[in-house]
């Protein structure tokens, strides 16, 4: 059957097939006598023990809880001594025609675990004189300032609270943490970072250097064309005060006014610096009107 086909092949060795084989040696009813049943005797007088140690505790426990005690020559405890009764007689005046009383005595019982109330000093004997083992060494020296200081143990201070407002170093503050030893890396990428910056800031800066560039050229053009406009101005005034005025005429009223604004604005956009530029607009604005010319000798004259 399944123990042939499992043997097959295991010539020379043991091999366990059955359930009986795993079971531990001695565990069965069969091979260890220790765990055969109980026989009605034996059952019979381990009810009978336990019964008499289960009264034993329940009448200890009763005892306990009685309200008062009786404590008789049967009751009492080896550790007790036998009461004793003693007749007392009262005496005196007062106590005349009393009966006498039976006092009962028992000696009272001691906590164990009380205190002795006697203390007891042992004193050491005093040694012989020739027993004494002399002591080589120098006598005690009253210490320095620096000693003192080196033994000096300071007070211990957290490192998150201070309630008494110690001043605690900086150097003994950062040696709590053992900053010192700390070897601190710099990553490769902020010299990238510091590098990348640099180059966009110049960048910028070129940028904004060629805005301003642009900015001033094409003032300096805007400059230069109201420049060629007042010159042609100029010219105008000189060939119409040449011709006797017969340019004046042709002009109509808001011309005049026209080309005096426009002269005004050409002396404005000139600058403050560009003096012969102002001069030749106030010359060309008077000869072509003169209101404007004697509103300008007016003026001058008040300042």
């Amino acid at each position: 059957g399944f123990d042939a086909i499992v043997k097959r092949g295991a010539q020379g060795r043991a091999v366990q097939t059955r359930y009986e084989d795993l079971v531990a040696q001695n565990s069965t009813v069969q091979s260890n006598d220790a765990l055969q049943l109980p026989t009605a005797d034996e059952e019979a007088e381990t009810a009978q023990r336990t019964s008499a140690a289960l009264s034993k505790i329940v009448g200890h426990k009763l005892e306990s809880s009685r309200a008062v005690q009786i404590v008789d020559n049967t009751a009492a405890s080896e550790s007790l001594a036998k009461p004793r009764y003693v007749a007392y007689e009262p005496q005196g005046a007062a106590s005349a025609g009393k009966p006498t009383r039976l006092i009962r005595m028992v000696e009272a019982q001691k906590d164990p675990l009380e205190l002795p109330r006697t203390k007891i000093k042992k004193q050491a004997r005093d040694a012989e004189v020739g027993s004494l083992v002399p002591v080589l060494q120098a006598p005690d020296e009253k210490p320095t300032r620096a000693e003192r200081a080196d033994w000096t143990i300071p007070p211990c201070i957290s490192s998150w609270k201070n309630p008494q407002s110690y001043v605690i170093p900086l150097d003994k503050r950062l040696a709590t943490d053992a900053r010192g030893l700390q070897q601190t890396a710099v990553n490769d990428k902020f010299a990238s970072l510091s590098e990348a910056l640099y180059i966009a800031e110049n960048q910028a800066r070129q940028e904004v250097e060629a805005r301003n560039r642009e900015k001033q050229m094409l003032l300096q053009r805007e400059k230069e064309h109201k420049e060629n406009d007042l010159r042609e101005l100029a010219r105008a005034a000189r060939m119409e005060r040449n011709a006797g005025g017969a340019v004046r005429d042709e002009l109509p009223a808001d011309g005049h006014a026209s080309i005096a604004g426009m002269l005004r604005e050409g002396a404005g956009l000139a600058g403050a610096g560009d003096v012969p530029s102002d001069r030749s607009a106030r010359a060309v604005a008077s000869e072509l009107d003169p209101a404007h010319g004697q509103d300008a000798r007016a003026e001058r004259d008040r300042e």
